[in-house]
């Protein structure tokens, strides 16, 4: 079976390789000893393998889950390696503790990010072999295009599979804990850190996994509130004596004006009295 590569990884993430340096292998690295292959019989190693659980959409029955069985997957890593060797752009294989000899055959493929429709190339997608028939039943109607699958492996059996066990499975790893903010990821089992650069005067801690206050970014927000502040505060006081000296200026127009005008006033009625007295000097010296 050849799963797109980004599949691969993550059931590999999930896989329990019995290697002692991993951190996330947890209990399920001493338990392992116990139940490798090496000293399981094939009847047990049968249901201590996982499985894999999936569903057709162009099925009648959207809810129906088939299995495949890992433990149908497994052969001769001699054989895995030879024939990794002969197919291009596949690798991988899941190792069986306790047992070099064998492998699980589930091959890592193309990867689906990397896809690019405009070539118009098919797009990565899962490539069931002959051994995965060994957990199904297969029809095939040639005339019509139509296939037919039904489930060798009881239901009772695969809900086991597809659930979790109590102690954990050996081949499975426990999932690993996250430190700080970081969020686990079920898919991948792996811990995502925050986005802190998405929030302001925050970083990453590298480690804690926390996102902290940047103090550069901190001092930075400051002052520039400060400096908005002063703007703020100057613009109002200027407008202020703007508005002020306007009303100023407005006034003394005002005040110009009006004594303008009364001295203009003055001026004519002087301009009268005068004319009047001398009309009347006139007409007292015509009397005479």
């Amino acid at each position: 079976m050849t799963l797109p590569a980004e599949m691969y990884d993550d059931l590999r993430n999930w896989w329990n390789t019995g290697d002692e340096d991993d951190d996330s292998l947890g209990s399920s690295s001493s338990s392992s000893s116990s139940s490798s292959p090496s000293s399981s019989s094939s009847s047990q190693l049968k249901y201590l393998l996982p499985s894999f659980a999936f569903s057709l959409i162009d099925s009648s029955d959207k809810n129906k889950k088939f299995y495949i069985s890992l433990y149908d997957l497994i052969v001769n890593t001699s054989d895995l390696l030879h024939s990794i060797d002969n197919i291009k752009g596949r690798s991988g294989g899941l190792p069986l503790i306790g047992d070099p000899n064998h492998t699980v055959c589930v091959l890592r493929g193309e990867s689906i990010t990397n896809f690019n429709s405009r070539n118009y190339q098919s797009a990565p997608s899962i490539s069931l072999g002959s051994l995965v028939l060994k957990s199904l039943y297969f029809a095939a109607d040639y005339s019509t295009g139509a296939i037919g699958l039904a489930n060798k492996v009881e239901i009772s059996v695969g809900n086991y599979y597809y659930t979790n066990t109590s102690p954990p499975n050996p081949y499975c790893k426990l999932s690993i804990t996250c430190k700080g903010h970081q969020e686990f990821d079920s898919f991948s089992n792996s811990c995502v850190d925050p986005l802190c650069s998405s929030y302001f005067f925050l970083k990453f801690d590298s480690s804690t996994h926390e996102c902290i206050y940047d103090l550069s970014k901190c001092i930075v927000g400051v002052l520039f509130v400060c400096i908005f502040f002063i703007f703020e505060f100057s613009s109002s006081v200027i407008l202020k004596y703007i508005k002020i000296e306007s009303e100023n200026n407005h006034n003394r127009t005002n005040n110009h004006r009006s004594n303008t005008i009364i001295i203009v006033l003055l001026i004519y009625r002087l301009n009268n009295i005068q004319s009047q007295n001398g009309t009347n000097i006139r007409s007292s010296t015509n009397t005479k």
